[in-house]
């Protein structure tokens, strides 16, 4: 598992990443805020953190996409441990 693991480290740290720097990053911290602003069109943009409660810690990722300027698409994906069960919560899509 530790070589799969090394493997898949270096695939995606040896690939060449640009950063779209027309644009400031607008963060919408997935479960905890809102933001006012939507991705540009044909924009991406990936959010992650984690919420921690008593018998509860959840990773709480987002992709967002600029479908059309003030709309975007959003995929939210929260999973982690809740009381005594692990896995992946409901998955939801939305537009903003």
């Amino acid at each position: 598992m530790r070589i799969i693991k090394t493997i898949l480290f270096i695939l995606v740290s040896s690939q060449g990443l640009e950063a779209q720097n027309d644009d400031p990053i607008n963060t919408d911290r997935p479960d905890q805020t809102e933001g006012v602003y939507t991705m540009s069109k044909n924009h991406f943009q990936m959010e992650n953190g984690i919420t921690a409660a008593k018998g509860s810690t959840l990773n709480n990722f987002m992709l967002r996409y600029g479908i059309f300027e003030g709309t975007e698409g959003r995929v939210l994906i929260d999973f982690g441990k809740v009381d005594q069960k692990n896995g992946v919560l409901p998955v939801m899509l939305s537009l903003k």
